[in-house]
């Protein structure tokens, strides 16, 4: 698993935020993110999903403060 995984997922985590919630932020399924958090799936441009992964965290993150 790439580091960054655990990161999201602990983040995640510690702001009660549901992985359904980041793929809906994503435009992605919560099966494929999933797999890929999971690591049972590999994307081309790890760097581009890592961003991806922690733009919708911080995104979700904005919408529940009222930014």
């Amino acid at each position: 698993m790439n580091e960054w995984i655990g990161e999201a997922v602990g983040l995640m985590h510690l702001n009660k935020i549901k992985a359904k919630e980041v793929a809906e932020q994503m435009g992605v399924t919560s099966v494929y993110l999933s797999m890929i958090m999971n690591g049972k799936k590999k994307v081309k441009d790890d760097e581009r999903m890592k961003s991806r992964v922690f733009e919708a965290i911080e995104a979700i993150e904005k919408k529940r403060q009222g930014v």
